[in-house]
């Protein structure tokens, strides 16, 4: 899970295909296969699920991404799982659910360890940390 920023005036969108740029440069055969708004079922935070797949030394990476905006609506919270070889119809439920297993909690500012401090996100004004944790999640058998 990894944290950033829409750039000032940026929607979502056009963040994810700046990104998207970025990374095909870098990384040969990469393409993006899907992308779906979404609106995660538990806490109602909305964002963008991706799948992705690319060529590393003749074998094939997949990835899965879901990319939550937090309120406010300029900070992002992007989780991330790679795979090796092509994705699974079983696999893509399996993402859908830990990405709903995520919501939104509030945590006063005292008695916070220095490690969730970090991970905080303190927007102007409110004194009390927004982080996203993740709720147990058991796929379906």
């Amino acid at each position: 899970i990894t944290r950033d920023r829409l750039d000032p005036g940026e929607v979502l969108e056009e963040s994810i295909q700046r990104q998207q740029q970025l990374i095909a440069k870098q990384i040969k055969g990469y393409a993006e296969l899907s992308r779906k708004r979404i609106t995660l079922e538990g806490s109602g935070l909305e964002g963008l699920q991706m799948e992705a797949r690319s060529k590393q030394d003749g074998f094939t990476i997949s990835q899965f991404q879901t990319v939550i905006i937090l309120p406010g609506g300029s900070d992002m919270l992007i989780a991330t799982v790679a795979l090796p070889g092509p994705v699974t119809d079983e696999q893509r439920v399996w993402w859908t659910g830990f990405s709903n297993s995520f919501a939104l909690a509030q945590h006063p500012e005292s008695g916070i360890s220095r490690e969730r401090r970090r991970a905080g996100i303190f927007p102007d004004g409110d004194r009390r940390r927004r982080s996203l944790v993740r709720r147990p999640f058991c796929p379906a058998s």
